[in-house]
């Protein structure tokens, strides 16, 4: 038994270390994203001012950008040091999701598709390359899970309000893990009452006040970022059609990372996937009947999922809040797989050779999508990004090889301007000048070169010659004619 103990503990090292080693890798490797320059540039604002939200833009991850004002003070800002802080949060988050495997079963195999359904995943994987707060909040997210689980397993108070108190911390490290925080606490709050109520009052009121107390401190310390943002429009970038369109079928495009499968559009990825998960529901039911009804951790994980769909719904229809997007939505990753997790677990009481099939299914199809998805050389959400390095590769040969007159003025397509402009000053300056940031194409630019997207080409053609294309057509460096 120890053997296979020890068997199963390198295992789960050596997958962590490998998924580690690809985050870092990321993080050295891929240029800045686009809205990683807005984040550093309020990392510079007094803590005051970051904690306040006096620039009030969804940019600024409270604990996220103190954490990265941290980084610079500590080694200057130098793109790697500054996502330090998110790669290893990686760190807790693997270690996490593998004490929730644990806790819940000894199957290894059941706790190897959990923890699969979880890492493998690219898109997921890249929040923690760059220095914005989703991996953070996710992370923080898991903690707050494990001990959820501890809490309903053996009732210590020390669960539930660290189980609050680091679903707090995730929210400040990013605003959208409300919709976890707020349900997450409402469901304590219920099995503190079922479980303490009648048993012992004294402690239930106990867990009441300190998980009060918790709530209103995190109210107060969001109360004025929330309330700048939604005076000045923050939201304007999330949508308002339905929450199956807008953030579902959204995410499921995402952690698709562009990998086929059977070239369904994006809508039945997320129609199969419902379809599977009713199947696997009805199935159970159809097995177990009423007996399922008293799995208190699938009460636990299922009742979570619920509330945090009521809650995003909610927050739509009376606060006018937009619906989740692709990134904005990641935790419901988690989530869904803690609650498909539970029922593989109860499908073992049933069937271990069944759970054992399923949960090798399982990690066969995480692996492969992993292989596939994963590119660690861009990053999914900002893939328009990656080619900054080269390009200003191009740009200095140029330079050089024709003797051209320094500074050389460059022009962009807005959506290459913050990473440009973060890599000319730290590498380029005095060589390189890039013009100031617009929207509308310039064909009348005065700028020496011009990097673009494939739809200004017709425009550009008038008076720039292609220089040069990168990634597949995917952007463009033009040269004055």
């Amino acid at each position: 038994m120890l053997l296979k103990t020890n068997k199963e503990s390198k295992i789960f090292i050596l997958l962590g270390f490998v998924v580690f080693f690809l985050v870092t890798r990321e993080a050295l490797l891929i240029p800045l994203t686009h809205d990683e320059y807005s984040t550093i540039m309020v990392s510079y604002q007094s803590l005051f001012d970051i904690i306040t939200y006096k620039d009030p833009i969804p940019n600024n991850h409270i604990l996220n950008t103190l954490l990265l004002k941290l980084n610079i003070i500590t080694f200057g800002d130098h793109l790697f040091s500054n996502r330090l802080h998110n790669i290893l949060s990686f760190i807790p988050f693997y270690v996490f999701t593998i004490l929730i495997a644990k806790k819940i079963t000894d199957n290894f195999l059941v706790q190897l598709s959990f923890i699969c359904m979880v890492i493998l995943q690219p898109f997921l994987l890249d929040f923690f390359s760059v220095t914005r707060g989703y991996g953070l909040s996710v992370s923080f997210q898991m903690i707050s899970l494990y001990f959820g689980v501890r809490y309903i397993k053996y009732y210590s108070s020390k669960d539930l309000y660290f189980s609050i108190i680091f679903g707090a911390i995730g929210v400040i490290a990013n605003f959208t893990l409300l919709n976890f925080y707020i349900p997450i606490t409402i469901l304590l709050i219920f099995f503190s009452f079922r479980f303490q109520f009648k048993n012992n009052y004294q402690k239930f009121k106990i867990e009441i006040l300190i998980t009060s107390a918790i709530t209103i401190i995190l109210g107060l310390l969001c109360f004025l970022p929330f309330k700048k943002m939604v005076s000045t429009q923050q939201f304007v970038f999330w949508s308002s059609n339905n929450f199956f369109n807008d953030t579902v079928v959204q995410l499921f495009q995402s952690l698709r990372v562009g990998v086929f499968y059977f070239k369904w559009d994006s809508i039945m990825y997320a129609y199969v996937f419902l379809g599977l998960l009713a199947v696997l529901l009805i199935t159970i039911f159809i097995l177990f009947g009423k007996k399922i009804v008293k799995n208190p951790l699938l009460e636990f994980s299922g009742l979570l999922l619920i509330l945090v769909l009521i809650y995003n719904n909610l927050q739509f229809y009376i606060a006018n809040v937009p619906f989740l997007n692709a990134r904005t939505s990641l935790f419901f990753v988690p989530l869904v797989a803690l609650f498909i997790f539970v029922l593989f677990t109860i499908i073992q009481e049933y069937s271990i050779k069944a759970t054992k099939t399923i949960s090798v299914f399982i990690i066969l199809f995480c692996t492969q999508h992993f292989v596939r998805g994963y590119n660690g050389r861009s990053n999914y959400e900002w893939y328009f990004n990656q080619n900054t390095y080269d390009v200003l590769d191009e740009i200095m040969y140029n330079i050089n090889s024709k003797n051209l007159v320094k500074p050389v003025l460059l022009d962009c397509h807005w959506y290459y301007h913050p990473s440009l402009t973060y890599h000319i000053n730290k590498k380029y300056r005095g060589i390189i000048e890039l013009v100031p940031y617009h929207k509308e194409t310039n064909v009348n630019s005065g700028a020496s070169f011009y990097y673009s997207e494939p739809n200004e080409s017709d425009i550009l053609a008038i008076k720039f010659n292609k220089l040069k294309e990168f990634g597949d057509n995917q952007s463009f460096l033009w040269m004055k004619k």
